[in-house]
């Protein structure tokens, strides 16, 4: 299984949070993120390099990123 992470502005794009899964499909980070707007990508270690991607199922701020409310 190729490693899977979040990033965004709430750690300057900079810092890659691991997402861990119980049982491969539903996974999740643990983070402590201030009230507000938080723009996010999800980042997937394929054999080519870090592919950056969205999650359709969630709210995008300006078609770039995620939107997450916290």
């Amino acid at each position: 299984t190729l490693a899977q992470y979040v990033t965004g502005n709430f750690c300057g794009w900079n810092q890659l949070h691991p997402l861990y899964s119980s049982n491969g499909s539903l996974f999740s980070a643990e983070l402590l993120l201030p009230p507000g707007v938080h723009e996010l990508k999800f980042v997937f270690e394929t054999p080519n390099g870090r592919d950056w991607r969205t999650n359709s199922s969630m709210a995008v701020t300006d078609g770039q990123n995620n939107a997450l409310l916290v």
